[in-house]
Order: C-alpha cells, then structure tokens, then sequence
C-alpha cells in the first residue's frame, strides 16, 4: 500500500506539471504553423531564431533557477519559513543577473549569424524574431521561478489555469500578429516573436496577482512578494554550483542531438527527414517524463531534508514505474503498428513514400527502445537533483553522451557502414551506460551516513 500512496504522491505532482509542459511546448507549435504560409528563407529564419533563444534561455537561464523546486521543497519540508522565502526571492535576483547574457545575445543574434556565414535573408528574419522576443526572457524566467516554487509546495491551480488560457490567448494573438489579420500589419518572425513577448508578460502578472491572492486564504502564506532580503553572495554561489552543472548538461545533450542530425543528413536526406518525424512523435513524451523528474526531485528533497534519506531509493523505483506508466501508450503503438503512426505525418499509401516509410519504420522502433531506456535515466537524474548532486551527473552524461554517443555512433555509421541503425544504437548505449552509472551513483550517495551526501545547513 505504501508503494501505491508514493505513487499518487507522484502523479498528483507530476501530472499537473506535465500537462503544463505540453501547453507551453504547443505555444512554439501554433507559431511553427502560422509561420508556414511564409517563403523558405523566413520559415528557416523563424525556425532558427525561436531555436537559438529558448535554448540560450533554457541552458543560461532556466536550469539554474530550476533549483527553486528542490529548494522550496526542502525548506517548505522542514516548516522553515523564512528560508523558503529567502531561496525563491534569490531565484528572482538570479533571473535578472542571468537574464542579462542571453538578451545580449538575442539583441545581436542577427550580426552573430552574418558572422557565422549564415545566408543573409535567413540570418535577417531570425535577427526579426529575436528583436520581437527579447521583452519575453526575463518574464519567462521569472514566471518559471513561480511556476516550480508552487509545483514544490502544492499549489498548482493557478499554474495550470494561467497556462491553459495563455495558450488560447497565444494562438489568437499570433494569428493576428503574424498573419496581419484584423487590420493589424502582417510581421510575419517579429510577429511571433512579440506575441511571446506580450504572453509571457501576462503570465507573469496573472501569477503574481493569483499567488498573491491564494497566499492570503493559506496557512503557509510565504511573503515572496514583500520583506525582502539583501543579496547573499553565498546563495547565489549556491545556485550556481547546483545550477550550472544542469544548464552543461542541457547544453551538452542538446549539442549531442544537433551532431547526431547532421551524421543523419550525412547518410541520407530520407533518413533526416525520417528522424525529424521521429522526435515530433516522441517529444510529447519527454514533456510528460519531464514532469515526473521534477515530482521525484521535489519528493526526494522533501524527504532528504527530514532525513529519511532511505526512502529515497524506493521513491526512486516507484518514480520509474510512473514514468513507464505514461510512456506505454505512445510505446505500444509503435510496437503494434509504427505505420499507425507514419501515417499522421504523410499519406503511407503513395509509392513516392516507400522509401520514408521504410526508414520511419526502422527509425521510430529504434527511438522506442531508447525512449525506455532514457526515461529511467531521465528519472534518476530528478532524484539526484533532489539531493542537490549535480556535478558527478553532468560528467557521468558528457561523458557517455560524446564517447558513445557521438563517437561511437559516427564510428559504427561511417566506418562499419551500419547506416543510421549505428547513430541509434550508439544512442541507445550511452543512455544504457549513462543509467548503469546514474544509478550506481544514487546508490552511492543513499548509503547511510554516505559522506557523498550533500549536508548544506538550512540557514545559509
């Protein structure tokens, strides 16, 4: 019974935060769609300008105010008021100093494209999208610190409302924005880039108005807003060096996947545009696991600060379990029929995609088998960042994701001509291999009075 009252626990986290992820990924999704009655060069520059910024937000910004969670949960656990308040007030002031970067780089995306001999006409509407988002970073970052402070102590009811109407509100203002509907100017990447803009910015301000609200019907009431406390260089050094290893390992995956896509582009144009339906089938997946990450962080940091560093592996098992649990559905089909699934992205009946089919089919049971495999390593990763272990992780992924994954995959692609088969079982490898240490690792630091335990004090 105790395995199936964790596993509540869980869901009733993680469900409300993966559906939130899915919402905001479908954001980018309406835009990607307006943006297709353009030409190619602004469809390209569009593409690679919404790219380039939420991955320079995501890796500078988010994954080091992601800690707020962890934080929030610990300190929410051990009924430290003051602490709470003290660790998500710094999360603000880490928004504004890492905010700063990726707007300089948002400002100039255009010039530093034209330096990178990127074609001038994409470089131009890229440099248009980004002059439309730049005003959508810092509301951006600051709204998730809301959004993973609430998620830590339960309070999800505006999170997931404001979420939901925003989309709504995205795509109708996108439409307008960026097709020039209503007597509006037609502005095409700037369009979409300004509606994230004005989004963010309102989601922003209906949190903060919703939270203040909510704050005033709660026993817990923590003042964010009010009572603030002076900049602590040592909490801000403790964000980062909890951070910072998370926003390399972001990077250093991400920049895996790109190299794996241009060894695809390199076996054959098929076999890209193959992968590329691949992933538009299984991110939905990563958004749903994602959301189970952040409940086994928040739960292993809630038990880690009252002590029960025991419980931890079996949080971790029952986490797992979840994790399967929302991947069967997406799985089966693909084991069932993968050509069930070809079919919502081309019409698997014309002889002109034979070929496509033949490589999705292949591709998509590949990508299945990694899936599994990665969703658990994924889940691991949560409960070490919920023992606030970080770095160990990030070089057991480098590592694995470069040597195996890169490395071996260029080795059995090119070298012992396995085609794209090679790239997928090398990724399957290094996810293995990554999970095989990851776990190890939990292992390691969950022994009793395991000097690897991170003991940081509850008033630093």
């Amino acid at each position: 019974m105790q395995w199936i009252a964790e596993g509540r626990r869980i869901i009733k986290v993680a469900v409300p935060l993966s559906i939130v992820y899915l919402i905001e990924s479908m954001m980018a999704f309406v835009d990607s769609v307006f943006m297709g009655r353009f030409r190619a060069d602004e469809i390209a520059g569009y593409g690679l300008g919404a790219r380039i910024v939420f991955d320079a937000t995501n890796v500078i910004c988010l994954c080091v105010i992601g800690m707020v969670a962890v934080f929030s949960a610990k300190y929410d656990a051990l009924k430290d008021k003051r602490a709470v308040e003290a660790h998500v007030q710094h999360g603000f002031y880490m928004c504004l100093l890492l905010s700063l970067p990726v707007v300089l780089v948002t400002l100039n995306l255009g010039s530093l494209l034209v330096a990178f001999n990127v074609d001038a006409a994409v470089a131009l509407q890229a440099d248009q999208y980004a002059q439309g988002a730049v005003y959508s970073i810092l509301p951006l970052a600051l709204f998730c610190v809301l959004r993973d402070h609430s998620a830590a102590v339960s309070d999800f009811s505006s999170i997931f409302y404001i979420t939901l109407f925003a989309s709504v509100f995205k795509a109708l203002i996108s439409y307008v924005l960026i097709l020039g509907e209503f007597g509006f100017p037609r502005l095409g990447a700037y369009g979409a880039g300004l509606s994230t803009s004005l989004v963010s910015w309102g989601m922003l301000g209906a949190e903060i108005l919703l939270y203040s609200l909510s704050n005033r019907r709660s026993g817990k009431a923590y003042a964010i807003f009010s009572g603030w406390v002076s900049l602590r260089w040592a909490l801000v050094k403790k964000y980062l060096a909890m951070g910072l290893p998370l926003s390399a390992n972001s990077l250093v995956i991400s920049l895996m996947f790109i190299v794996l896509m241009l060894f695809t582009e390199k076996v054959g144009t098929l076999e890209l545009a193959a992968a590329q339906l691949v992933f538009s089938y299984i991110y939905p997946v990563f958004m749903l696991v994602e959301g189970v990450r952040e409940a086994i962080a928040i739960r292993v940091a809630q038990e880690h600060a009252l002590g029960n560093v025991h419980k931890v592996r079996k949080l971790t098992v029952v986490a797992c379990l979840v994790s399967m649990l929302f991947l069967f559905p997406f799985a089966f089909v693909v084991f069932f029929d993968s050509t069930l699934v070809a079919s919502m992205f081309f019409n698997v009946n014309e002889l002109v995609n034979i070929g496509l089919l033949t490589q999705f089919n292949l591709i998509i049971g590949l990508a299945a088998l990694s899936i599994i495999v990665e969703c658990v390593q994924v889940i691991v990763l949560g409960a070490l960042k919920g023992l606030e272990d970080t770095r160990v992780p990030f070089l057991i992924n480098t590592t694995t994701a470069w040597v195996i994954g890169v490395a071996g995959g260029y080795h059995l692609t090119f070298n012992l001509d396995q085609g794209v088969v090679g790239l997928w079982v090398a990724l399957i490898l290094s996810h293995l291999v990554s999970l095989v240490l990851l776990a190890a690792r939990l292992l390691l630091v969950t022994r009793p009075n395991s000097p690897l335990l991170c003991t940081t004090s509850v008033h630093d």
